[in-house]
């Protein structure tokens, strides 16, 4: 299987045509594969590499602490879900066996800076946690809201249509 590369730099200082090119690239994409590579996207790499480091840590403490990182409600919107707790293959049809994966949610991050944490479970240990979601998320946020060079809003969720998370 080819994973597809899309580059970002010709939406982000590109003509109209450019733009575009990039927009069906990404569409062909997610429709042939499912996902795609995104590279040229002027998040910086120091960044991507220290919110994955800080993420391996989070999922290297013992399970005891992780559960405390999970709601009370048995809901796959926030916190910590650990392994077995869903079963994407049960949302076709008969009985199969959970997943063998473990995840830290966070419901829009990017909606809560500044105020209330809105249901937002933060893990205790490691402390990084939060700082770096939290600065991970503006990066990418703020590189899903730029402004073209006549200095009018393009956002790239709205042309792309597959963020919702960023919206």
């Amino acid at each position: 299987m080819r994973i597809p590369v899309v580059d970002l730099k010709p939406f982000l200082y590109g003509a109209p045509s450019e733009r575009l090119g990039v927009a069906r690239d990404f569409g062909d994409a997610l429709e042939t594969t499912g996902f795609a590579v995104i590279v040229g996207h002027d998040v910086p790499e120091a960044l991507a590499s220290e919110t994955y480091a800080t993420m391996k840590a989070y999922f290297a403490v013992p399970l005891e602490a992780k559960l405390r990182d999970s709601p009370p409600e048995k809901t796959k919107g926030r916190g910590y879900l650990p392994i077995g707790i869903e079963s994407v293959a049960k949302t076709l049809a008969g009985e199969t066996p959970p997943d063998l994966c473990e995840a830290l949610v966070f419901p829009n991050p990017h909606r809560h800076f500044g105020g209330p944490q809105g249901g937002m479970i933060w893990p205790r240990e490691p402390t990084e946690v939060q700082p770096r979601v939290e600065a991970w998320t503006r990066a990418i946020v703020h590189a899903a809201d730029l402004q073209d060079r006549d200095g009018g809003a393009l956002p790239m969720a709205s042309l792309f249509g597959a963020f919702p998370f960023l919206a």
